[in-house]
């Protein structure tokens, strides 16, 4: 398996901070969507996302708020984990 790029590094860190600025004001009980990682139409923070939710390093679920379904993600403690090592 490939090592995780700086940009993964970086998406993971912003997950971490939007798990938690969603926690603290009590939305989707802190799940964060690509859109609260920084991302935006057509960046990368989706498919990032994905590939670290493949590796373990964040949980993912689906919701459908209307047209189409919608993802969102959580870190885990392995996920925490690689950022506390960094």
């Amino acid at each position: 398996m490939k090592p995780l790029t700086k940009r993964d590094l970086e998406t993971l860190g912003d997950l971490e901070a939007a798990n938690r600025n969603l926690t603290d004001v009590g939305h989707r009980g802190g799940w964060a969507k690509p859109m609260d990682c920084c991302g935006s139409n057509g960046s990368h923070h989706g498919a990032t996302l994905a590939k670290l939710a493949k590796r373990g390093l964040a949980s993912r679920k689906g919701y459908n708020p209307g047209i189409r379904p919608v993802w969102t993600y959580k870190i885990t403690p392995a996920g925490i984990a690689v950022l506390q090592s960094r």
